[in-house]
């Protein structure tokens, strides 16, 4: 038997190597594959997942602002021209102060103070805001999870964010799943099983909960070997989509690699056309391709119940779970639609992203930019359209100023009266008399050549400026000081408190409070999404005993020779102890 010798079926695409038939084979179906799946997951291996890019770790960061990117961040939401019309406004006013043609004022800007009080005012709002969603994330990932241990081959507690593709966790009865997992195997009564419950609310409102099997291949290893010893000898890859936000479907395909033990029991292979000492050795089983849909995947923020406990993959962790996905948009969309300006601080923006998405933190290695565009609320947009319409009636009552002026100054001066306030010709009646000589001097050495009867762009800009207070400059940080109040109130509100699982109401953006008294008329397809579906035991009836303090609900009259009992003794006892189980 030589080794090194050439295998006749070579040409024919059999070789004498163990798996290089089988190679081929799987490495062409999981090539076709790639190209359809993106996303390799590696089972037991969270620290070697193929590919270059890095999965994020499992923690998630709702919060929009850090300490570097607050300042720039509420620069551009502060006086965006297409979110808060108002603070935009005052900022030209104040710009327009500063020149001394047109000031009234003497060339200071005096509104830039007050503007700077306001904007920090709902800069500090925002502030307070945005810690209350850091103070939720932070209970989120703090919440322990059972990760099984690579070493110790049993499932250790570990913190959320400490989650990672790849794991292979543990979930408890009436636990949320802490990541997007494939089920492996379910523990019930009766020991291993290949299905689960899960419930559903927190992603389509749907109360009843929802059945989700386990491949076949993967729940039978753990029937046979046991959970941990199972699982921890579980060795394969899963391929699947890229993360979406779609959380009624799901494509995957897992290849769960043979047990060692079966690849050792097969005979060995003798090719044909060789002498009975050409014996190669066997070639184990190609890797047991199985198809992985949504009935497979245990999304996260969904809630295990009726069974013991599960185990799962990490699929997907974090900002790219299905119910954490979405799209980082770092500027409104409406500023795509911008004047100059708006296209300025949106290019600007643009170039501050990347040191934003340093600065952002929480994402992951591989996350992206959490800062999203801002919320508006409706009220808020009604408001700038407001605004846009007292800023016309503003323009209009500054061309009727700048029309009289005209009117009233050419009339003066066709009377031949010497308009000295507005340093205008020369005295040529007695409107001069009074004053001294040097001061009359002194005002005309003083005056700046410029006729304010014929300048008409500046006369418009200081009747502008003498009527821009038609709009208030606190307008903004009083509708947030109400937003405030009203979050406050709705936090400590009993009506909205939920005892049963000591949970009041959670305001996560302020300025969407009063988008709840909009709402007129409720839409559903079911009644299941409106109410609790909690079902009660009203009346049983087994042999002559009625068991049950409820009202009969199909007839009036009691039959006779049955008597009423509250005892659940007998085989009432023993049928409703069972049901409890």
């Amino acid at each position: 038997f030589d080794p090194n010798a050439a295998d006749p079926n070579a040409a024919d695409g059999v070789t004498g190597n163990a798996g290089g038939g089988e190679t081929g084979l799987h490495m062409s179906s999981e090539d076709s594959a790639e190209s359809m799946l993106p996303k390799a997951v590696q089972m037991n291996d969270s620290l070697e997942q193929p590919g270059e890019v890095v999965y994020p770790s499992n923690a998630v960061h709702s919060h929009r602002y850090t300490l570097l990117n607050f300042l720039p961040l509420q620069v551009y939401e502060q006086l965006n021209p297409f979110s808060k019309f108002a603070n935009f406004y005052f900022l030209c006013v104040g710009c327009l102060q500063a020149v001394p043609q047109i000031s009234v004022t003497g060339g200071v800007p005096v509104l830039l103070g007050p503007l700077l009080f306001v904007t920090g005012v709902d800069a500090i709002t925002k502030l307070y805001e945005d810690w209350q969603r850091r103070r939720a994330d932070a209970i989120t990932n703090r919440q322990a999870t059972h990760v099984l241990d690579a070493e110790s081959g049993a499932f250790e507690p570990r913190r959320w964010d400490e989650v990672r593709v790849g794991d292979i966790v543990s979930v408890r009865n009436r636990e949320i799943f802490p990541a997007d997992l494939l089920l492996l195997g379910a523990l019930g009564p009766q020991g291993i099983m290949g299905h689960c419950w899960v419930s559903t609310k927190s992603l389509d409102g749907e109360t009843d909960a929802k059945l989700r099997e386990a491949p076949k291949q993967a729940a039978q290893r753990i029937a046979d070997e046991g959970a941990e010893d199972g699982l921890r000898a579980m060795r394969g890859r899963l391929r699947c989509e890229a993360p979406n936000n779609i959380t009624s479907d799901f494509a995957g395909l897992l290849y769960l690699e043979p047990k060692p033990a079966d690849s050792a029991l097969l005979p060995p292979v003798r090719p044909p056309g060789r002498s009975s000492l050409a014996v190669v050795a066997p070639m184990p089983e190609e890797p047991e391709v199985t198809p992985i849909s949504e009935d497979h995947m245990l999304l996260r923020g969904c809630q295990l119940r009726n069974t013991r406990e599960v185990y799962g993959l990490v699929v997907t962790a974090g900002v790219q779970t299905k119910i954490q996905f979405a799209q980082p948009v770092l500027i409104p969309q409406l500023a795509k639609r911008a004047t100059r300006l708006g296209r300025c601080l949106s290019t600007a923006l643009k170039w501050l992203s990347p040191v934003l998405r340093l600065c952002g933190g929480g994402a992951g290695a591989a996350g992206k930019a959490n800062v999203a565009a801002e919320k508006v609320s409706a009220m808020t947009s009604r408001v700038n359209l407001d605004i846009l319409g007292i800023c016309l009636l503003l323009a209009a009552i500054t061309f009727l100023g700048v029309f009289l002026h005209f009117d009233l100054c050419n009339g003066e001066l066709a009377a031949g009266h010497w308009l000295w306030y507005l340093s205008v010709n020369h005295p040529t009646d007695d409107y001069g008399r009074g004053l001294a000589a040097d001061v009359i001097g002194e005002r005309l050495d003083n005056a700046d050549g410029s006729d304010l009867c014929e300048g008409g762009p500046q006369l418009f800009g200081t009747y502008f400026l003498l009527s821009y207070n038609l709009i208030p400059v606190s307008l903004y940080v009083s509708i947030s000081m109400v937003y405030l109040t009203l979050s406050l109130m709705m936090a400590s509100d009993l009506g909205m408190y939920d005892p049963s699982q000591d949970q009041p109401a959670v305001v996560r953006t302020m300025s969407l409070s009063d988008e709840l008294g909009r709402i007129s008329h409720v839409l559903s397809d079911k009644t299941g999404t409106l109410t609790a579906n909690h079902m009660r035991l009203r009346r049983l009836t087994v042999g002559d005993n009625v068991y049950g303090s409820g009202a009969v609900i199909t007839g009036t009259h009691t039959p006779s020779g049955l008597r009423r009992s509250r005892s659940n003794g007998g085989a009432a006892g023993s049928f409703l102890s069972a049901g409890k189980a």
